[in-house]
């Protein structure tokens, strides 16, 4: 770096400074000290500048043992307590010398090379970042089997070939007794059947002082290589029986457990055993981050980040023959399928236009003083036709993607008046319609874009109908982008988002009464406010606040699950091009068959 660049960093080193100084003291009562301390702030590296806890321990881990972090959720700071004072000012002078671009590396290719520096600090804030406890019912058996039984468990499954494995976005997978169809959450018996290298098994569990209530019937394997995982998830109640058993080779891996605001990670060893029964079968979600490396904490050792390796799991289970009765019914589909869904057909209209239609037309104003940034992503499909084009944007709301594409045409259409009267001032060609029936001919646009709509439709006969019309008026040679909400929410650093329009999470939302809300007789549906957790429900309301109004307006959304997406597009006609995850978006560019 030269000494110009050296003179403003430094200069702008003294001004933030004094910035974090402040804001330490007036949000967390901590005072920074000018004197060295075992506890170090690191300014403008944090939960919101996208760095991870697991890069935080990895890079700072190398100055010393670390007692403890804290991570504030949306903050661009973070706290780290060294075990000694030696190690924090290592820490403090090494990042004083480094460069910024080398910690900017160091930190992992997705942290962009923004100046970063650390002050002293009395304390940390009393902060949970690293929940350990083991959910009701989850029991680990460590070393449950041995290591040549280990090598003779990998060999019997031929786990180095790949050639007869079902390969999916984030791993491999055999299945034996039963397939498991992940589209529609059903079994297939298979002639092949639960290798005999896994037959002691049972008797060991029980040797062990475990119940066996069956042996299970149904295999699968699955291998994640390091950077791999699988999402948020809680086994199907109606096609599986109350017991689970997870058997990890070939490495250690960290699987995350959560309910509600619950999260908790949870270690499993190498060769271990996982049992699920009870809430932590039924209720708790439970899945595999999609990273390279683990934190741990290890005593003496504080935490420690350690690389993954490639993992083989068997996970065992029972094929259920009959609905399940379990004590969770709010997570239980045999519940839900029998009842809600239907009754959701049945008052689609009824909840569509109160939670949707009317919900928008009364926040139109303040919700489109929100909307103004294009998504990098849309922006860039919209671009991407040639001069003449025809473009249709289906609830088009204040056209925000109207006008980037210079050399194109343009046309929308919009459910809320309001919504299209804020279009239409706006110079845009709008008109009021329902997705559900587009007053345009076959084949008449070139593109046509479907963001953040057909989330808002409660039937499942509703939503194919939709995606029917967009393919009807995309001509033969089109392209259609569609966008809803994902369960999963957590996939913000490799999003296309820009920070001032990613989900309106308001800091004064004002309290809601109740957590479900009545819809008529049959239908109940919960109240969940995004605050960028992922959903473990459905299909929810999402509360909006008008600050100025005071006053909480509710919006319907059904929340897609991986692959929901993907296979409503198929069953209703279209042909996908390219899926992604999109900042909480589920993202399916698609075209028409000829």
């Amino acid at each position: 770096m030269d000494i110009r660049k050296r003179s403003n960093l430094k200069r702008w080193v003294v001004k933030k400074r004094t910035k974090f100084i402040n804001i330490l003291k007036a949000e967390h009562n901590i005072i920074a000290s000018e004197t060295p301390q075992t506890c170090i702030v690191w300014c403008n590296g944090g939960v919101g500048t996208g760095i991870s806890k697991e890069e935080i321990v990895k890079y700072f881990s190398k100055f010393g043992v670390i007692k403890n972090i804290a991570l504030i959720a949306k903050k661009s700071y973070c706290f780290i307590e060294y075990k000694d004072i030696r190690s924090a000012m290592c820490c403090f002078n090494a990042i004083q010398d480094e460069d910024i671009i080398e910690i900017s590396r160091c930190l992992g290719e997705n942290v962009a090379a923004t100046p970063m520096f650390v002050l002293y600090s009395d304390k940390i804030p009393e902060v949970i970042t690293y929940n350990t406890f083991l959910p009701v019912g989850c029991e680990i058996i460590t070393d449950f089997v041995s290591s040549s039984e280990e090598c003779n468990l990998l060999e019997s499954i031929d786990y180095r070939n790949n050639e007869h494995w079902l390969p999916l976005k984030q791993r491999r997978v055999k299945h034996y007794g039963h397939e498991y169809v992940y589209s529609d959450n059903s079994a297939k018996k298979l002639d092949n059947e639960i290798p005999e290298s896994c037959n002691y098994f049972w008797h060991r569990i029980q040797d062990l002082g475990y119940p066996l209530a069956y042996i299970p019937n149904q295999l699968t394997v699955n291998c994640y290589e390091p950077g791999q995982g699988i999402p948020p998830h809680i086994d199907t109640h109606s096609l599986f029986h109350h017991t689970i058993y997870i058997l990890s080779l070939k490495s250690d891996i960290q699987m995350e457990f959560k309910l509600g605001s619950d999260h908790t990670y949870v270690h499993l060893p190498r060769r271990s055993l996982l049992i699920l029964h009870d809430a932590a079968r039924y209720a708790w979600n439970h899945g595999i981050s999609s990273r390279s490396s683990d934190v741990y904490v290890i005593n003496n050792l504080g935490y420690i980040s350690v690389d993954r390796g490639t993992r083989v799991s068997f996970t065992f289970r029972h094929i259920r023959n009959n609905p399940c009765n379990c004590d969770f019914p709010l997570h239980c589909d045999s519940r839900i399928t029998a009842s809600d869904s239907a009754h959701l057909e049945d008052s689609a209209i009824e909840i569509e236009t109160k939670f949707v239609k009317e919900t928008y037309n009364n926040i139109a104003h303040h919700f489109s003083l929100t909307r103004y940034k294009p998504w990098p992503n849309v922006r860039d499909f919209v671009m991407s036709f040639p001069v003449g084009s025809l473009l249709l944007d289906v609830g088009c709301g204040n056209g925000k993607y109207f006008g980037s594409n210079k050399y194109i045409y343009e046309v929308g259409c919009e459910l809320s008046v309001p919504l299209s009267e804020i279009c239409k001032g706006n110079g845009y060609q709008v008109i009021n319609a329902d997705c559900l029936s587009l007053p345009f001919q076959d084949n008449m646009f070139d593109g046509v874009l479907c963001i953040a709509v057909i989330h808002h439709l409660s039937s499942l006969n509703r939503r194919q109908q939709a995606v029917r019309e967009i393919l009807r008026v995309l001509s033969e040679e089109g392209r259609a982008l569609i966008y809803v909400w994902a369960d999963q929410q957590e996939f913000v650093r490799n999003s296309s988002k820009p920070q001032s329009d990613r989900r309106e999470v308001h800091k004064k939302t004002l309290p809601l009464k109740e957590t479900n809300l009545a819809i008529n007789s049959k239908v109940t549906l919960p109240i969940i406010a995004n605050d960028g957790s992922n959903f473990l429900t459905k299909d929810v309301l999402v509360p909006w606040t008008h600050n100025k109004e005071k006053k909480t307006y509710l919006r319907y959304y059904h929340i897609f699950g991986e692959d929901e997406l993907e296979k409503l597009v198929i069953d209703s006609g279209g042909i996908i091009l390219q899926v992604y995850h999109d900042m909480g978006n589920w993202g399916v560019e698609m075209t028409k068959w000829r």
